[in-house]
């Protein structure tokens, strides 16, 4: 048998932290980890220079065409499982894109890219709603267990980010999958979506999965071979230049 992959148990099913929010105030916290970020890289106290792009009333050729240049100038913007589905099918529009690029020469930490952040709400053609969070830029002292760890933060040692508590990305995230299952129950029943939460930090991407009524945050590694990640799902055995097959 395979090694149980990386994996961070977080909340019981309907714990009492997660029932106090709403779609509205959990995107809220996705919103302020990034903002926490920026007021970090800029060193001020306030920041708020979102433009946003309404595409409600624009045609669907147009709504494709924007997500695809997404898709191009941000090749990470889609990844994992559910990713995977909103990159694949046509159907899937961006309505309205909430997004900022900051110059590397305002950037108070040297050898850093433009700052690009971005929330794109999608919909789809059967009515289904989706939300994409990104941002290029993530605290040096970070990695993916600071998301994954209740109470981990790396704002406790700036005087500039709010969210020193460590929690609200957690929260929010075990919220939307909790809402998302509430409200796509007829999705799983069509083989092209695939209902769920997911995220990416750097090379690693977290998949939530319910263990009985615990809610565990699955790691895959994108710097793994393919020979080693599906050994590591226990599809093959690998030996130096050889793949055998399991039966």
């Amino acid at each position: 048998m395979a090694p149980r992959k990386e994996h961070w148990a977080w909340k019981e099913r309907g714990c009492p932290e997660v029932k106090g929010f709403t779609p509205a105030l959990a995107m809220k916290e996705y919103v302020q980890n990034v903002v926490g970020e920026v007021l970090k890289e800029l060193e001020v106290r306030e920041w708020s220079e979102w433009v946003r792009e309404d595409l409600r009333s624009d045609s669907v050729n147009e709504q494709q065409a924007r997500k695809l240049g997404l898709i191009q100038s941000y090749p990470g913007l889609l990844t994992g499982p559910h990713g995977a589905s909103i990159k694949r099918l046509e159907t899937w529009l961006s309505l309205y894109i909430l997004w900022a690029t900051i110059p590397a020469l305002r950037l108070k930490r040297q050898a850093r890219p433009d700052l690009h952040a971005e929330t794109d709400t999608q919909l789809q053609t059967n009515g289904h709603y989706d939300i994409l969070d990104f941002n290029n830029h993530m605290d040096p002292n970070a990695d993916f267990a600071t998301f994954a760890i209740d109470g981990a933060s790396t704002s406790r040692e700036t005087k500039y980010a709010v969210g020193h508590k460590g929690k609200g990305f957690i929260l929010a995230t075990q919220f939307f999958l909790e809402h998302v299952e509430e409200v796509s129950g007829a999705m799983k029943e069509r083989e092209e979506l695939t209902p769920g939460v997911s995220f990416r930090v750097g090379q690693q991407i977290g998949t939530l999965k319910w263990k009985k009524t615990l809610l565990e945050v699955i790691v895959d590694d994108l710097t793994l071979s393919i020979e080693q990640y599906l050994a590591q799902r226990g599809t093959y055995s690998v030996a130096p230049k050889t793949v055998i097959a399991r039966s």
